[in-house]
């Protein structure tokens, strides 16, 4: 500060800070031009130096533009650059933008959505450049329906359900949508063969498969069955074995309760030797019928490796060992007809055990 004999000088009395549209706060992706109002009008120098109490939350150039840096509460100070010690204060509110509006949509348009099948759900949040444009997912009922945090919907059961998106920076703004979800019955049940096979040989095994219809059933499950059961035996995923000469019906029934199935015929032949093999096999299973499940096999050294199988082709037993071809084995089943698979590594044989 200059000053010359006989000059003088008019210092300032007051400080006042002010801004064009007279606002205390100010959004978090804006900035805000402060001035001063110095007097009186004729002070001889009315520069201010401009700071902020606290200086992390924003930041003030020496022209008074206040550039946001987080959210909250800052102080900021315009003092007379003239030495009078004057000094004026404002408190500014830092803040989000809040969200004004929200609008649901489903991709694609979609207002109905099959039992099992999933669907993508979008938020339209406005104004674009709002600072937190989340949302909170909801679905009612939720017995009905479960919907993520990334907005996917699936659809649980029948019924209408209603779906929420709430604004997730407290806003409170909110938009609901309604859909409809479906249970999707199967109309028919396609079965086919594993290159397309309808003959089998006794001691082979045939994979199934069953393509259901429509595309999107809701529950595309199947059983699977064989008549007459005493020619072949079916897994639980369809593998088909052929236990003795003859046509065989395979069949796939609908989980769904729509009671709707599919089914195929199979021939199951003799191959040249097979019977013969069966025959002089040299393996021997007694007594049969079974008392309480407890029986002997006898057979060649080679025969190692046995399996005990029920009519729908699940093993419920398995050794691989037999001591000198032979062996005693109990069984904890339940009264019935079995199937005895033995193996020498090479072959496969079968036999039938009546467990009483």
């Amino acid at each position: 500060l200059k000053a010359y004999v006989n000059d003088t000088l008019t210092l300032s009395q007051s400080v006042d800070i002010i801004n064009s549209s007279e606002t205390d706060s100010v959004f978090i992706d804006e900035t805000l031009q402060l001035e001063t109002v110095v007097l009186p009008a004729n002070t001889t120098i009315p520069t201010v130096t401009w700071s902020l109490i606290p200086s992390d939350i924003a930041t003030v150039n020496q022209t008074g533009l206040l550039i946001p840096v987080t959210t909250g509460k800052v102080t900021v100070k315009a003092t007379a650059w003239d030495g009078s010690g004057k000094m004026g204060t404002r408190d500014i509110w830092i803040i989000n933008r809040p969200v004004d509006s929200i609008a649901i949509s489903s991709l694609g348009g979609v207002d109905t959505l099959g039992v099992n099948e999933s669907l993508q759900m979008q938020a339209l949040v406005l104004p674009s450049n709002a600072t937190n444009k989340a949302v909170n997912w909801s679905v009612s009922p939720a017995e009905l329906a479960s919907i993520t945090n990334n907005g996917i919907l699936t659809g649980n059961a029948a019924g209408r359900i209603t779906i929420t998106a709430v604004a997730a920076d407290g806003s409170e703004i909110m938009d609901t949508l309604s859909i409809r979800i479906v249970f999707y019955y199967t109309d028919s049940i396609w079965i086919s063969s594993a290159a397309d096979q309808d003959t089998i040989d006794v001691g082979d095994q045939l994979q199934m498969s069953a393509t259901v219809f429509p595309a999107n059933a809701s529950e595309p499950g199947v059983t699977w069955s064989v008549t007459p059961g005493t020619h072949a035996a079916i897994s639980e995923a369809g593998l088909l074995t052929a236990t003795a000469a003859g046509e065989i019906t395979v069949t796939a029934t609908s989980t769904d309760g729509s009671g709707v199935s599919g089914s195929k015929d199979i021939f199951v032949q003799t191959s040249v030797g097979v019977g013969d093999r069966l025959q002089h096999s040299g393996i021997s299973v007694y007594p049969n019928p079974a008392p309480r499940g407890k029986f002997t096999i006898c057979a060649p050294e080679d025969i190692s490796h046995v399996e005990v199988m029920n009519l729908q082709g699940r093993k419920i037993f398995e050794t691989v060992e037999l001591k000198q071809g032979s062996g005693e084995i109990q069984l904890e089943v339940a009264p019935g007809v079995y199937l005895l698979r033995f193996s020498d590594g090479k072959r496969t044989f079968f036999e039938k055990l009546s467990v009483e």
